[in-house]
């Protein structure tokens, strides 16, 4: 979503999105993600928008106005190294590859939002699709006369049209749609 002049984060997670500063430290490590911390640790709570801010939080910014920062109470916010400072009420997380992408990353590994194995019952599957057993194919998802190989991850609400070859690994995001004229 655009803020003004800039990319801001706009994941909201609900009460589900509670996490801690160690959390995130070791999960970008477990990533491999080099990154630099500005300014002291912060009692991180939950990920959150810059669009509804809120104390405690982790956010990212792909904008280059740094002022957004004397915005924030007790935060953190994953930016580019070029603009990373330190303030009274925000640390800065300092990455050089693109802050929304490591952010999404970052909560994926966190909260691990991939359907379980096999076929969510709210799915609806077409008698003559070849699924694999190792597939995830989640929530309200409708799959074709279609192929899914091997360990791929079909998130909810997700339509595959008819002739659909969906190689091995592919995850597909929620809501989106393959195979459409």
């Amino acid at each position: 979503a655009y803020c003004g002049d800039r990319m801001c984060s706009v994941l909201t997670m609900g009460t589900r999105n509670h996490i801690s500063f160690e959390a995130v430290l070791r999960a970008l490590g477990e990533l491999g993600i080099t990154f630099r911390l500005v300014g002291p640790e912060r009692p991180v709570v939950r990920v959150c928008s810059l669009l509804k801010k809120e104390p405690h939080g982790l956010y990212y910014f792909t904008g280059e106005d740094p002022l957004l920062f004397e915005t924030l109470q007790d935060s953190v916010v994953i930016c580019r190294s070029s603009i990373a400072r330190a303030t009274d009420n925000c640390s800065c997380i300092a990455v050089d590859d693109d802050p929304q992408v490591l952010f999404y990353r970052l909560c994926a590994h966190l909260f691990d939002v991939k359907p379980g194995r096999g076929v969510h019952p709210t799915a609806i599957i077409h008698p003559e699709a070849q699924i694999s057993a190792s597939a995830r194919i989640g929530a309200y998802s409708i799959v074709g006369r279609s192929t899914v190989e091997d360990d791929c991850v079909i998130h909810s609400h997700v339509v595959i049209m008819d002739s659909c070859h969906v190689g091995r690994r592919v995850v597909i995001e929620a809501h989106c749609c393959l195979g459409a004229s």
